[in-house]
């Protein structure tokens, strides 16, 4: 008959033998997990995300617990059966304490459950993504490229989100095919901090923060904002870019009233702007954006900033003489003086009142009568400051100047036999 003090030995080879014959089935848990869904647990046949195997591993410790105190409790037990008296009474105190811990986990269970099921089955929620531009998927956030594919974006994606507290808005150019191309077709969105834009039937995509200037667009005005494919901000001036020569539609014009930044423009009909020739009115106005649409073809511009709140400061006025060189003439120019308290940060007039002081002046009386003002005879320019001054003809053939104008003989305005009908005088910065 087998002696009872064998029986331990024994059991722990029997334990063994049931681990290796079960050995296939612990190697397969690299990919296999048990199910534990009857505990409430997430299947991990699917696609766990990290708080699955948190909520796996904890209950899978809870059950791991359970079956060390089931083990522990039966060796307790088995140890009773031991004659001995000091070994029944170590039996007897692991059966109780196999007990106790057996309680106290399933306890620990239940009430971690009934609190708050999140502690034993906890979900992750999306980090809130800082400032910045994102792809979003109406619960997630990856940050954005400034530009490329929609088919390069991870699956799902389909909006961009602006994250900011403030700041500037922000542009979207939307394609209708890829690398940016069939302007045709494209379109601008503009978004301020918290909107998205989505970017479904976009082929692809471009953003940029939105900065005060000049914007060119192809299609008409919508509101303060402009339809179809625009340019982003033009600060400089000069020819328009190739793909709006001619084709211009409108122009929006944003301002940074809050740093006194107001910008204007002059468009022309050339394609060099300090060359005479068909063109607009200086547009300028005290808003912080506005568009205008285009009613010639347009070729180039003149952009300037608009010195409207301090115009004191761009410098002492206009002086128009009836002689070439007129400042230089040695007294044989008829002379009006503008005076920058006149000019304040617009003036306009038609050139006839602009009428020439001969005081002092070595010139006929014949000639004094008969070229009496700016209109029946220009002469020069003196630029005395930071100033815009704009001649035009009542047909709107019109020259530009940023600086003095020795000669208007040698200007195309005079040269191609226009009459000087009005002037605009603008102070800039």
């Amino acid at each position: 008959m087998l002696k009872i003090k064998y029986y331990k030995p024994l059991f722990f080879v029997f334990i063994l033998l049931v681990f290796l014959s079960s050995s296939s089935f612990v190697f397969a848990l690299e990919t296999i997990y048990p199910d534990l869904t009857f505990l409430g647990l997430p299947s991990m046949a699917d696609d766990p995300k990290l708080q699955d195997y948190v909520s796996y591993f904890f209950g899978l410790g809870i059950i791991a617990a359970v079956i060390l105190a089931l083990i522990s409790m039966t060796i307790g037990f088995i140890q009773m059966m031991y004659p001995s008296p000091e070994t029944h009474k170590d039996a007897v105190d692991r059966v109780k304490g196999s007990i106790l811990g057996l309680i106290l986990t399933l306890s620990a269970f239940i009430i971690l459950r009934t609190i708050n099921l999140s502690l034993v089955a906890p979900s992750t929620t999306p980090l809130m993504a800082g400032a910045g531009i994102f792809y979003y998927n109406g619960q997630d956030f990856k940050p954005a490229a400034p530009s490329g594919n929609t088919s390069d974006i991870p699956p799902g994606y389909a909006n961009i989100a602006y994250r900011c507290n403030t700041g500037p808005a922000l542009l979207i150019w939307k394609f209708p095919q890829e690398n940016l191309a069939g302007y045709e077709g494209a379109v601008v969105h503009r978004i301020t901090c918290g909107q998205t834009s989505s970017l479904n039937g976009v082929a692809s995509f471009k953003v940029a923060y939105e900065s005060p200037g000049v914007y060119y667009c192809l299609g008409g005005c919508n509101g303060d904002f402009c339809s179809g494919y625009m340019s982003s901000s033009s600060l400089a001036g000069g020819q328009l870019p190739e793909l709006f020569k001619g084709k211009l539609g409108s122009v929006m014009v944003l301002n940074n009233l809050a740093d006194n930044i107001s910008y204007g423009a002059v468009f022309h009909q050339q394609t060099d702007p300090k060359r005479g020739g068909g063109c607009s009115r200086p547009l300028a106005a005290n808003k912080e954006r506005f568009c205008v649409d285009a009613t010639f073809p347009i070729f180039s511009a003149t952009i300037f900033v608009w010195n409207k709140n301090t115009p004191e400061s761009s410098g002492d006025g206009i002086e128009f003489y009836s002689e070439p060189f007129g400042w230089n003439s040695g007294a044989k120019a008829g002379k009006n003086f503008l005076d920058k308290s006149v000019i304040k940060n617009f003036w306009e007039a038609w050139a006839e009142n602009l009428v020439f002081n001969y005081d002092n002046v070595d010139q006929p009386e014949q000639y004094k009568k008969l070229y009496t003002n700016f209109h029946l005879h220009p002469g020069s320019i003196r630029v005395k400051g930071s100033y815009l001054v704009a001649l035009y003809s009542q047909n709107w053939y019109c020259q530009v100047f940023l600086a003095d104008v020795p000669n208007l003989n040698e200007m195309e305005f005079v040269a191609q036999k226009n009459s000087v009908d009005a002037v605009v005088v603008i102070p800039t910065k």
